[in-house]
């Protein structure tokens, strides 16, 4: 960038019809250097992006599992203390 802008200062010292030859192949430059250092980070957010509902997914599968229903559960089909059990219904 440093060098596209001392051409690009220079550009204004130099008169009325100054020679153009090679900006555009420099500003091509400084457009592909910048595309190509932002890359990995586009990847690292995909990537994130893509994974992280797929790790929430399966924690959660897996704490599902492991959780042990008791009598005294809210959704067991048989509670003990329930009242229809407690009433001898």
């Amino acid at each position: 960038m440093k060098d596209l802008g001392h051409r690009l200062g220079a550009l204004g010292d130099l008169g009325r019809h100054p020679d153009l030859s090679g900006l555009e192949e420099a500003v091509w430059a400084d457009v592909d250097a910048r595309a190509v250092r932002q890359m990995p980070t586009r990847f690292a957010v995909v990537l994130c992006v893509l994974t992280a509902p797929i790790a929430f997914g399966v924690g959660a599968a897996a704490a599902a599992a492991n959780v042990q229903r008791t009598a005294l559960s809210v959704f067991a089909i048989h509670p003990d203390n329930a009242p229809s059990t407690l009433l001898g219904g």
